[in-house]
C-alpha cells in the first residue's frame, strides 16, 4: 500500500511545519520550545489538511509533524505523547502518525498504563494489528491497569494465532499468585468456551 503524504509547498503560512533540524539548534530551550508547539497544536487539534477518505486524514501531516517534533524536543513532555498520538488517532484518523507518537510513547513512558491500553487500543481498533496490541494491552496490565486487561491481551494473542503465547501468559499470571477466578475465565476463552454472564461481570 501507497502511502499518502500531503505537500506542503502552497500550504498556508501558518500550518507550514516547523523543520525536523530545530531539534539540532535548541540551544538549551528545547523544553520551551516543545510547549510552544503543544500550545500550537491545542489550537487546532481538529485540523486535517487533505482528507483522502470520508473519516481519514493524509497520512503525517501537519498536526503530527508539530507533535513529532515537540515530542523529540522534549521527550520527557508526557502531554504531546500521551494526548497527541490519541488526537491524531480520534480527531484525524491519521492512523500512520498516531501508531509513531504512540511507538515513542510507549516506550518513553513504560509504567503510564493508559498510554500502553491507548496504543494497544488504536493497534487493534485501526492498524488492525493483533499481535501488537496484545503485546501492548499485556504491558498496560503489568504496568497497573484494571486486572481484565490481561484477559483483553490473551484472547487477542489467541484470535492472532498465538495461543500457546497466550497459555504462557496465564501460567506467569498464575505463577504470580493471580486471581484464580479471572485466570479460569482466561482459559475458557482461549479454549473457546463459553462463560457464563454472571462469571463475565466480574
Amino acid at each position: 500500500t501507497v502511502k499518502r503524504t500531503f505537500d506542503f509547498a502552497n500550504a498556508p503560512l501558518q500550518y507550514y511545519p516547523p523543520p525536523k533540524q530545530l531539534v539540532h539548534f535548541g540551544f538549551g530551550y528545547e523544553r520551551t520550545a516543545a510547549d510552544i508547539l503543544w500550545i500550537r497544536v491545542l489550537q487546532d487539534l481538529d485540523y486535517c489538511e487533505k482528507k483522502i477518505s470520508e473519516r481519514d486524514c493524509v497520512s503525517k501531516g501537519w498536526l503530527f509533524k508539530v507533535m513529532d517534533l515537540a515530542t523529540d524536543l522534549d521527550p520527557e513532555f508526557v502531554m504531546p505523547h500521551k494526548y497527541g498520538a490519541l488526537g491524531l488517532s480520534v480527531l484525524v484518523s491519521d492512523v500512520e502518525g498516531a501508531s509513531a507518537i504512540y511507538q515513542k510513547a510507549v516506550e518513553r513512558f513504560p509504567n503510564d498504563w493508559a498510554i500502553s491500553y491507548w496504543a494497544g487500543y488504536h493497534a487493534m481498533a485501526e492498524e488492525k494489528n493483533l499481535p501488537k496490541a496484545a503485546k501492548y494491552l499485556e504491558r498496560s496490565a503489568k504496568s497497573g491497569a484494571p486486572q481484565w486487561v490481561y484477559s483483553l491481551a490473551a484472547k487477542l494473542y489467541t484470535e492472532a494465532g498465538q495461543k500457546e503465547f497466550a497459555m504462557s501468559l496465564i501460567k506467569n499470571l498464575e505463577q504470580g499468585g493471580f486471581d484464580q477466578e479471572i485466570l479460569d475465565r482466561m482459559r475458557a476463552r482461549i479454549e473457546g468456551k463459553k462463560v457464563p454472564a454472571w462469571y463475565e461481570r466480574k
